[in-house]
């Protein structure tokens, strides 16, 4: 909203400076334009406004700009590459016009701080410094022909090297070459020792492709029809997934490399991807972000993706998988991890105490054992077996069971426990603390215990 605002603002402000008695120079269909950004070299472009009148701006789309002045054309560039290019929050762009409307050298006015430069005719704009047509590199596919000679039509394909191999002539090196340097080149060498005054086209039929697949919204292979890099890929892949690892995107490139081999690079998008070109042939996978494994006693079990490069056991259970069954055996939490030659290590973990100091990492298997059962027998209402939770005591477990019944011996309670192979037992009055309110009498169970409750014989 407040770019919008600041837009709006400036546009406002630009029609008011001209409206003083300034020249306002108004862009025309066939004029050539030269939009900057500041502070971003790679998105500046050379081009001629077409017939119809549009600004063409990368792969971006078209702006119309017949009759703007180019500080309103410098907005709605601005707008265009706030959409494709969230992460660039206010770019500042300038749009300079050659179409000998002024006289003299170069013209600037400042307003609000934006410098917007209109260049005259002059030599100090020196075009030859941007590209502004396409040169050809490997894997291109070329068509040639010569005017008068059918034989010598040919669809060749640009090697890895840049080569080309054409009749009479052999191997020719096009890479870099623009048609038209091409076609001057070609000629050339024909007229050298076959041809009088030989007439060559050459045209690009397809472009070298690229690859994007994984965790973006249209993956797929594209052309590279220029200069492209990682970011621009994404935009032609209509952006990234949610769940996409931005910070650790891999390239697969063989081009340049020995033949039969390919190299691996990682690039994190946000700090390298506006400088880091891509290559014919270039295979760009965008993996989701790390997952980890959430299994047994949790609200939400299941797998998910972790957006940060670590995160904390606590935090994980907490916000992942939606915090820990009532029966859950905090003491005794499961990671099992790979270690780096594939075999697995598990950790045991106490919640508790450790939580918020383990850190998870992509892969790992978080298992949440539940306690097992304690049973409850003789005079209550529902004898049988009920989950145990931590800090159960049994005093509770008797209300579980629905209380006592009219015979039962209530000081007589015993808790039977089996531990190392041998069983004890400890008498619980329970009778008296219900009464007395003393719960210091009380005993809290463990996993398995049997609470028995005898008849009373009075």
């Amino acid at each position: 909203m407040s770019l919008c605002c600041s837009l709006l603002i400036f546009v406002g402000s630009v029609f008011s400076f001209n409206a003083w008695g300034q020249a306002a120079i108004k862009i025309r269909a066939g004029d050539t334009f030269d939009i900057r950004v500041e502070g971003e070299p790679h998105l500046n472009i050379t081009g001629v406004v077409s017939q119809r009148g549009y600004i063409s701006y990368r792969r971006l789309g078209e702006v119309y700009a017949t009759g703007l002045i180019p500080e309103a054309a410098a907005v709605k560039i601005a707008i265009l590459i706030r959409r494709y290019y969230p992460f660039l929050t206010n770019p500042r762009v300038t749009v300079l016009i050659n179409n000998n409307q002024l006289s003299g050298n170069v013209q600037a006015k400042k307003y609000n701080g934006v410098k917007v430069v209109t260049f005259s005719e002059q030599k100090d704009f020196h075009y030859g410094q941007l590209e502004t047509v396409y040169r050809i590199s490997p894997h291109d596919t070329l068509e040639i022909s010569v005017f008068g000679e059918p034989d010598l039509t040919k669809t060749l394909r640009v090697s890895e090297d840049g080569l080309i191999r054409y009749p009479l002539i052999g191997r020719v090196s096009v890479d870099g070459l623009t048609e038209e340097e091409l076609t001057r080149k070609l000629e050339d060498l024909l007229k050298d020792n076959y041809f009088v005054n030989p007439k060559v086209g050459v045209f690009i039929v397809e472009y070298a492709k690229f690859s994007i697949l994984g965790e973006v919204k249209r993956s797929g292979t594209f052309e590279l029809k220029g200069k492209i890099n990682l970011v621009d890929a994404f935009v032609l892949a209509e952006g990234p997934l949610e769940r996409a690892d931005l910070n650790k995107i891999k390239i697969f490139r063989s081009q340049g490399e020995e033949r039969g081999k390919e190299k691996q690079y990682v690039v994190n998008l946000e700090k390298e991807g506006k400088a880091f070109y891509l290559k014919p042939a270039d295979r760009i996978v965008v993996y989701a972000k790390g997952k980890i494994y959430i299994l047994g006693a949790v609200n939400n079990p299941g797998m998910y993706h972790i957006k940060e490069e670590k995160i904390s056991l606590a935090d994980a259970l907490t916000f992942l998988a939606g915090g820990t069954a009532n029966n859950a055996k905090l003491s005794g939490i499961e990671i099992i991890r790979k270690n780096e030659e594939g075999k697995n290590i598990t950790y045991t973990v106490d919640l508790e105490q450790q939580g918020n100091n383990f850190l998870l990492q992509e892969q790992d298997r978080v298992v949440v054992k539940a306690y097992g059962n304690i049973s409850v027998f003789g005079q209550v209402a529902s004898p049988g077996r009920y989950p145990y939770t931590k800090g159960l005591t049994a005093v509770d477990a008797l209300a579980l069971a629905g209380g006592f019944t009219t015979v039962a011996a209530r000081n007589g309670v015993r808790v039977i426990r089996k531990k190392d192979g041998e069983k004890k037992t400890i008498k619980v009055p329970v009778g008296y603390i219900l009464s007395t309110g003393d719960a210091s009498r009380d005993v809290e169970l463990e996993d398995g215990d049997t609470v028995v409750v005898p008849e009373s014989w009075f």
